[in-house]
């Protein structure tokens, strides 16, 4: 009798481990997903971030307009999205 149970606790502590190392390929398969689009929009966003600057330095846009407004504020929310990603690599 103690040599069934010792089987059933043995295939169930097979069983377990099984299940819990597929759970952790999955989430680490998940983790490799989200670091990848992470990164691709920190891309975008120093490229976003380069290219309005590249804009501003021109002079094309004045503040005193409507498009010179909204020109000014996208800039600025795409330099707080830059600042906010590069801030949470660093801290990583």
């Amino acid at each position: 009798m103690d040599e069934i149970l010792i089987i059933v606790a043995g295939i169930i502590f097979v069983a377990y481990s099984i299940f819990a190392t597929i759970g952790m390929i999955k989430g680490m398969k998940k983790a490799e997903l989200y670091t990848e689009i992470f990164n691709n929009i920190k891309l975008k966003a120093n490229r976003a971030q380069e290219e309005m600057t590249a804009v501003d330095t021109l002079g094309a846009f004045e503040a005193d307009d409507d498009v010179g407004a909204a020109f000014d504020e996208i800039k600025s929310i795409v330099d707080e999205l830059n600042n906010y990603i590069n801030t949470e690599t660093i801290d990583e």
